[in-house]
């Protein structure tokens, strides 16, 4: 996972939302939160990284006290009821087939990607911190 264009995404919309993923081992007494960050349109886990706050975000996007004025941080529970963050599914994984052509609209570079349910359009900006992980992207 590439930080830096995760923190370009979140810069540039000027928005970071930090989800909390609580987890009880399995003694069932201490706690671990997974940490998952984005900007209210993608996210992304944090992996083998310090718990991140507010304070930190701005140390780590390197933000002016002018710029932290404009900037809207959140930091909430993840939204396990809307999505599926498990490694596992029950539900089958569907295979996305990119096509070797980009769209450029305005100041975005779109990409198009064909699924199962039809075409579907993705900005090639919040593919960037998936890079590491180039095996994973099309699934």
């Amino acid at each position: 996972m590439k930080f830096n264009s995760i923190k370009s995404i979140c810069k540039r919309s000027s928005t970071c939302v930090l989800f909390d993923d609580k987890h009880e081992k399995e003694n069932g007494e201490e706690e671990y939160v997974q940490q998952w960050i984005g900007d209210g349109n993608a996210m992304y886990p944090l992996y083998d990284m310090a718990l991140l706050d507010e304070n930190s975000i701005c140390a780590l996007f390197d933000l002016t006290e002018k710029q932290k004025e404009k900037f809207n941080f959140r930091q909430t529970d993840l939204p396990r009821e809307k999505y599926c963050f498990e490694d596992t599914d029950a539900r089958p994984e569907n295979y996305v087939e990119s096509s070797s052509i980009s769209i450029s609209y305005l100041d975005l570079m779109l990409i198009p990607l064909f699924t199962p349910f039809g075409l579907l359009f993705i900005q090639a900006n919040y593919m960037n911190p998936l890079q590491d992980d180039s095996k994973d992207l099309e699934y």
